[in-house]
C-alpha cells in the first residue's frame, strides 16, 4: 500500500501531462508516422547495405552493378534523416506550446485563487514552479514522450520484420526487448523518489533565498546576516547532495540499459553465427538481421537516456498539477457556492460586456473618462439612491485550519452615500469583511446582497470594477509613477491622473521627483514613504471613481497636517458613495455615518448619526422597496 501511495500521484502527473499534449493531437500524429517512417527506412536502408556487402564481398560484383543499391541506400538515408527532422519538429512544437498553455493556465490559477492563496504559499516555491518547473516540461515533451512513442513503433515493426525473414532471430528479439524495459522500470522507481527529493531541495532552496532577499533589512538590523548565510549555504548543499544522487542513478540506469542491449545484440549475434557455420542461414539474411538489431534496441537506448529528464519533469509537474487540478474556490465557504453557480460565472465571464450591461453595472469607459477634471472625479449630485446598497445577511466565515470562526452569524448594511466606519480590536474579523467583499473569499454561510442581488452570482472581474480599495501597505510595481497610477484606468489622459493626484495631495511631491511623473520606481515604490505610498494609492481609487470604497487605516502612515488635507479629499471621494473605512484613529470619526463595533466576529453595536437617520428616513419614504429595487 505504501508503493501504491507513493506511485499514484506521480502516475496521476503523467495522465494529465499526457492529456494535455493530446491537445496537439495532429503534431504527435506527425511525430508518430515519423517514426514509422523511419522504421521503414531503416529496413531499405539496411536491406541494401546488406547486399551491397554480399555481393561486392561474396558476389564479386562491381560498383557499376551495385549502382541500384547505392541508390536506394542513399534514398532511404535521406528518407530517414527527414523523419528525424520531422520527429523532432514536431516534438519541439508540442512542448513549446504545451509549455505555453501550462504556464497561462497555472498563471490564471493563481490569479483566480486570489491573494489569500499567496499568502499561504511560499513565493520563491511558487516562482520555481511557475518558471523552472514549466521549462522542465520541455524535456518530457520533447524528449521523453516522442521516445515513449518511437518505442511503441520502432521495435514492433522492426521485430516483424525480422520474425518474418528469420523466425528465431525475431524470436530473440521479442524476449529481449521485454526484458530491458523490466530493467528500466526497476530502475524508474529508484530514481522517482531521488529526483522528487531533488525537487523538494530546488522549492525550498528558491523559496529562502527569497525570504532572505525580501528580509534582507531585518537581517542586517538583527545581526542575523551571517547565520542565514550558513543556512543558504546547508540548503544548497542539502540540493546538491540531492542532484548529485539524481545522478548517480541516471549513469546507474544508462549503464545498465547499454549493458543489457549489448548482451541482448551479442545473443542475436552468437545465434546468427552459429547457424551460419551450419549452413542453416545465408549470409546476407543473417548480415541483414545483425545490422538490424542495434536498430530494434536505439529506441530502449534513448528511452532511458531520456528517461532521467522524463522523472524530472514528472517531479516538477506534481507541483504543477496540484496547483492547476485544485477547486478554484479553495475553501469551505467557496465549495459552498456550488457547481451550477460556478458554471454561471464561468458562462457570464466568457461575454462579461454582456452581463454588464443586463445587470446594470457600469464598466469603466476609456472614451467618457479619458480627460476628466478634479470637479468631475468626484462626484457632486446629492442623495442616497444613486449608488451600490450591500447588506450581510447572517454571513460567516472561518479561516481553513483554524480551530474558531472569523465572524459569525453578522448582519448590517452599507448604505449608497454614507460613510461607515468600521472598529474593533486587532482579529475581530474586520479585514475579513474586507475580503469578503473583494470577494477573495466567500462565505461559509449566510450571503452578501448588492441592490437586491446576491453577490455570489456575480461574477469577481466584473464586481471588482466597481470596488475601489486602498490598502494599508498598497503594491506598486517596477514602472513610472504615471504607470502606476494608471493601473486604475489604463489609457486614462494624464490630466486626469494629475488631477487624481492633486485631489490626493500627491501631486507636489511627484513633481519634486527628477522627471515627474515619469519618473522609474523601483519594485514596492521603496523610495518613497509610507504616506507617500499611502497618498498615490488614494489617488489611484480618486482615478478609478467606483460607487464602493474600502479603505483600510487610511491615515495610519500620515502626519496630523496631510491627514486633515487627505480627510478633505476623502470626503469628496466619498460623497455619493458606499464606503466604509477601517480605523482605529481619529480619521473620519467624526465624519461617519455609521459606526459599527466587532468583537470576536460579531456585531456589539451600531451608532448611527442623526443626518444618517434624516438621509435613511427620506429614501424610504422616496422608495418603500429599496432592497430589490434595482439589480447589480
Amino acid at each position: 500500500m505504501k508503493g501504491e501511495r507513493l506511485r499514484s500521484p506521480t502516475s496521476a502527473c503523467a495522465r494529465q501531462l499526457f492529456r494535455f499534449a493530446l491537445a496537439h493531437k495532429h503534431s504527435l500524429g506527425l511525430a508518430g508516422a515519423a517514426s514509422l517512417i523511419g522504421a521503414v527506412a531503416a529496413i531499405l536502408q539496411m536491406q541494401n547495405l546488406s547486399r551491397i556487402i554480399d555481393g561486392a564481398f561474396l558476389g564479386g560484383l562491381d560498383l557499376t552493378q551495385l549502382r541500384t543499391p547505392f541508390i536506394w541506400l542513399s534514398g532511404a538515408a535521406c528518407l530517414r534523416a527527414g523523419a528525424l527532422w520531422l520527429g523532432e519538429l514536431q516534438s519541439q512544437r508540442v512542448a513549446a506550446r504545451v509549455k505555453e498553455t501550462v504556464r497561462n493556465l497555472l498563471f490564471r490559477r493563481l490569479l483566480d485563487r486570489g491573494p489569500l492563496f499567496a499568502l499561504r504559499e511560499k513565493t520563491g516555491e511558487l516562482a520555481a514552479c511557475s518558471v523552472e518547473g514549466v521549462e522542465r516540461l520541455d524535456s518530457w515533451y520533447a524528449k521523453f514522450l516522442p521516445h515513449t512513442i518511437a518505442l511503441a513503433i520502432v521495435p514492433i515493426t522492426l521485430a516483424a520484420y525480422v520474425l518474418w525473414i528469420d523466425w528465431p532471430s525475431g524470436l530473440v528479439l521479442i524476449l529481449t526487448g521485454p526484458l530491458i524495459l523490466v530493467f528500466m522500470a526497476l530502475l524508474g522507481m529508484m530514481a522517482r523518489r531521488k529526483t522528487k527529493r531533488q525537487w523538494a531541495a530546488l522549492s525550498r532552496m528558491s523559496g529562502h533565498f527569497l525570504d532572505v532577499l525580501q528580509g534582507l533589512k531585518t537581517l542586517h538590523l538583527f545581526g542575523r546576516s551571517s547565520v542565514q548565510s550558513a543556512q543558504i549555504s546547508r540548503v544548497s548543499e542539502q540540493f546538491r547532495h540531492a542532484t548529485l544522487q539524481v545522478l548517480s542513478v541516471a549513469f546507474l540506469s544508462g549503464m545498465v540499459l547499454e549493458l543489457a542491449a549489448s548482451i541482448s545484440t551479442a545473443v542475436v549475434a552468437v545465434e546468427i553465427g552459429i547457424r551460419l557455420i551450419e549452413g542453416i542461414l545465408d549470409f546476407r539474411t543473417g548480415l541483414l538481421v545483425l545490422l538490424l538489431t542495434p536498430e530494434f534496441y536505439l529506441p530502449f537506448r534513448q528511452l532511458g537516456a531520456s528517461h532521467h529528464a522524463g522523472m524530472e519533469a514528472v517531479a516538477a509537474g506534481e507541483k504543477i498539477v496540484a496547483l492547476l487540478e485544485q477547486d478554484n474556490a479553495g475553501t469551505a465557504g467557496d465549495r459552498a457556492i456550488g457547481t451550477s453557480t460556478r458554471l454561471r460565472e464561468a458562462t457570464r465571464l466568457s461575454s462579461p460586456k454582456s452581463y454588464v450591461a443586463a445587470s446594470g453595472l457600469d464598466q469603466p469607459d476609456l472614451g467618457r473618462r479619458a480627460r476628466r477634471s478634479e470637479a468631475e472625479l468626484v462626484r457632486t449630485d446629492s442623495g442616497i439612491g444613486n449608488g451600490l446598497h450591500v447588506r450581510f445577511q447572517d454571513v460567516a466565515y472561518q479561516y481553513p485550519g483554524t480551530p474558531s470562526p472569523a465572524l459569525q452569524a453578522l448582519t448590517f448594511d452599507l448604505y449608497p452615500g454614507c460613510i461607515h466606519l468600521l472598529t474593533g480590536q486587532s482579529g475581530a474579523g474586520k479585514s475579513t469583511v474586507i475580503k469578503l467583499l473583494l470577494q477573495f473569499v466567500k462565505p461559509v454561510a449566510g450571503r452578501l446582497v448588492v441592490n437586491g442581488q446576491s453577490l455570489a452570482e456575480v461574477p469577481p472581474e466584473v464586481w471588482r470594477t466597481q470596488v475601489a480599495y486602498v490598502s494599508q501597505s498598497p503594491h506598486f510595481f517596477e514602472g513610472s509613477v504615471l504607470d502606476n497610477l494608471r493601473i486604475a484606468a489604463p489609457g486614462v489622459a494624464f490630466e486626469s491622473v494629475r488631477a487624481a493626484a492633486r485631489l490626493a495631495e500627491a501631486d507636489d511631491f511627484i513633481m519634486g521627483l527628477p522627471q515627474g511623473y515619469n519618473t522609474s520606481i523601483s519594485e514596492a515604490a521603496s523610495r518613497f514613504s509610507g504616506g507617500e505610498r499611502q497618498r498615490l494609492a488614494i489617488a489611484r481609487a480618486f482615478l478609478k471613481g467606483s460607487p464602493l470604497l474600502l479603505f483600510d487605516e487610511p491615515a495610519s502612515h500620515l502626519d496630523t497636517a496631510t491627514a486633515i488635507k487627505l480627510e478633505r479629499a476623502f470626503l469628496q471621494l466619498a460623497r455619493n458613495r458606499t464606503t466604509l473605512v477601517i480605523a482605529h484613529h481619529g480619521f473620519a470619526l467624526s465624519r461617519a455615518d455609521v459606526v459599527l463595533e466587532l468583537l470576536h466576529g460579531r456585531l456589539t453595536s451600531a451608532t448611527e448619526s442623526a443626518v444618517f437617520q434624516q438621509l435613511l428616513d427620506a429614501q424610504t419614504r422616496a422608495e418603500p422597496t429599496y432592497a430589490g429595487a434595482s439589480s447589480v
